[in-house]
Order: C-alpha cells, then structure tokens, then sequence
C-alpha cells in the first residue's frame, strides 16, 4: 500500500482548511441534536441490496465494477458472489486497495446525515434508492471509513488538495441531486480550499 502521507500538499489553504476543521470538530463535541427530527436508526435505509438476484449485493457489485482488473471471488458453492480482490484506487486518498476484505464502501453522504438533512421525511423506497446509489458509494479503506464515520467535510475530509476538492464536490453534488440541506460552511471550506465548483 502506497503511503497517503507522502502525497499531502500542505499548501496555504489547505493549512487554512485544516485548522477549520479542528477548530469545527471540537465545537461539535458541544452540539445537540434536533428535538424535532425522529431518532435516526440504520434499519431506516434498506441497503445492500441483489437487485438482479445473482448472488452478488450492492458492495460486490460495486467492487467489480471499479476494480481496474478482474477481480477474483471467494471460493462458494452459490458461485462467484463474494469479491475477494481486485485493484481499486481509494477514494479518499492517493491509494491502491487490493484486497477486498481491508476495504469499505463507504456511504459519501453518511446515511444518518442524509436523515437529519431531510431523508428522515422520505418514504422506505426513497431512503433504500438513496442507501443503493452508486454516485453516493465510493471504495476506501476500512481504517479511513472507521475515521470518517458520519461526520462530514466540517469536521472530516481528506488532507491531499486532490482529493478534499473531488470529496466536497461530490459531497454537494449528491446533496443537490436529493434535496438535502446543505451547510452553507461547506461551501465557505470549499472556497477557502480554491476548489473549483464545476
């Protein structure tokens, strides 16, 4: 595995950006949730899904469909269902993955900011089209997953210029795509960054 680090571009704004996000990420240890938004649960968001019933769910659909060679399958008496590797380039830094067991797909729009963006008024079958969409999954690291969590580009985001600009636009992008909320401090960030909004 290539080393993220050696690629961090710790240029002026970006070294701008970063003390944003500290600075975010210990305000929000001193946030409270909305009393008028239900109580988010996973189990809201249908996910995973075989639409073409062949064994394979969504993750490993996806996995195959990305990997930048054939991948190869987990040895099963149902058949090729579980993707054992492969080479993917991560989404959040300038990373290969090669091995399907060390990475994640990762929901961009976490599914509990998706709720109390406004997904908690959607019916069962808009949450489960938003839970399965492909422009909202992206591979990555487990490790990296486990540090994002549901936080968002307030108080996460990758430290390479490269990838923080794709992740924000995405980010909006996809926001845009399902009429959630956006936070008008992620398009600040997005400025601050010189991130292009095309």
């Amino acid at each position: 595995m290539v080393c993220a680090s050696s690629f961090f571009l710790y240029n002026k704004s970006m070294r701008k950006v970063i003390f944003i996000l500290f600075s975010q990420l210990l305000l929000s240890q001193f946030s409270y949730a909305d009393p008028t938004i239900p109580r988010y649960s996973r189990k809201f968001f249908k996910h995973w899904n075989d639409e073409n019933r062949d064994c394979r769910n969504k993750r490993a659909e996806i996995l195959k469909e990305r990997s930048l060679k054939a991948v190869t399958y987990r040895a099963s008496s149902r058949g090729e269902c579980t993707v054992k590797t492969g080479k993917w380039n991560d989404y959040y830094f300038p990373e290969i993955q090669t091995s399907a067991s060390e990475v994640d797909i990762d929901h961009l729009i976490p599914l509990k900011n998706a709720w109390i963006s406004g997904a908690y008024e959607w019916s069962d079958s808009e949450r489960e089209t938003f839970a399965n969409d492909s422009e909202n999954l992206v591979i990555t690291y487990k490790k990296y997953n486990r540090q994002k969590g549901a936080q968002t580009p307030l108080t996460w985001a990758p430290v390479d210029r490269k990838y923080y600009c794709k992740y924000i636009r995405d980010w909006i992008r996809v926001k845009q795509k399902y009429q959630l909320k956006i936070n008008p401090k992620i398009l600040s960030y997005q400025k601050a960054a010189g991130c292009s909004q095309e």
